[in-house]
């Protein structure tokens, strides 16, 4: 398997993945990110397996794809990083090469090569398994990332609450002594014939995929029951979907 990106790209979809990295004392890798490679590839950042809350789906269609086998396989690694890439990559186009037999994935430039390990781990994918694809909506819309940067930069505590009126959508963040609120009447389509509905998000776990996302860029939300979808093009060929429970 051989994908072709230029670094810009593959920043973006690190940093979009680190909010998966966990620090920990212990030598044991941590596998955060599990690839799955056939027609085109998609990679899933996750949660831990207890509970989880959210999912970052990352797809890359073949544009970007070399030479895929047709036998498809996928594997988990470490969260892709730039630490340590930036200076020996920032102006350089890369190649992402692995095969099945091989126990690591390799980033290379013309003169540098940078491998990852490879793991055995099968990730609980429960989130995917159980609530997607979405259904029955209930709201969906587009908004400008730097909009809603806006929103979760002075938001504080949470959670993050979205609330649907006849009249207003709004997201609403709270503390006893502060609120934040973000009107998004004027983007989104209510689905639903209930009105004064109301949804609750982990602020911390929203904010930060929000806070990597390009400032420049239209981001499409959808809702219902169970889950709020953020979705993102990153640049041609390249998305964002990262999906996130409520409570």
């Amino acid at each position: 398997m051989k994908i072709s990106l230029s670094y810009t790209p593959f920043q973006r979809i690190s940093q979009l993945l680190s909010i998966y990295s966990e620090k920990s004392r212990s030598d044991d890798v941590a596998f955060k990110t599990k690839w799955e490679i056939g027609g085109g590839i998609q990679i899933f950042g996750y949660q831990s397996p207890y509970r989880q809350t959210r999912l970052s789906i990352i797809r890359l269609d073949d544009s970007h794809l070399d030479d895929v086998n047709s036998d498809s396989h996928g594997f988990a690694t470490e969260v892709p990083t730039t630490r340590g890439l930036a200076t020996a990559t920032s102006r350089d186009d890369l190649t992402i090469m692995t095969e099945p037999e091989h126990n690591y994935v390799a980033i290379r430039t013309d003169d540098f090569s940078y491998h990852i390990t490879k793991g055995s781990t099968q990730p609980d994918m429960s989130l995917e398994e159980q609530f997607l694809p979405m259904k029955q909506l209930k709201l969906r819309g587009s908004v400008e990332s730097a909009r809603l940067q806006k929103l979760v930069k002075p938001a504080r505590g949470g959670p993050l609450q979205l609330e649907v009126t006849d009249e207003t959508v709004r997201f609403v963040s709270s503390t006893p002594n502060l609120e934040a609120s973000f009107d998004i009447t004027d983007a989104t389509t209510v689905l639903s014939d209930i009105v004064n509905l109301q949804y609750k998000y982990d602020l911390d776990l929203i904010s930060k995929p929000i806070k990597k996302l390009p400032s420049n860029k239209e981001v499409e939300i959808y809702v219902n029951e169970d889950l709020i979808r953020l979705r993102c093009k990153l640049s041609d060929g390249i998305e964002l979907n990262h999906y996130q429970r409520g409570y």
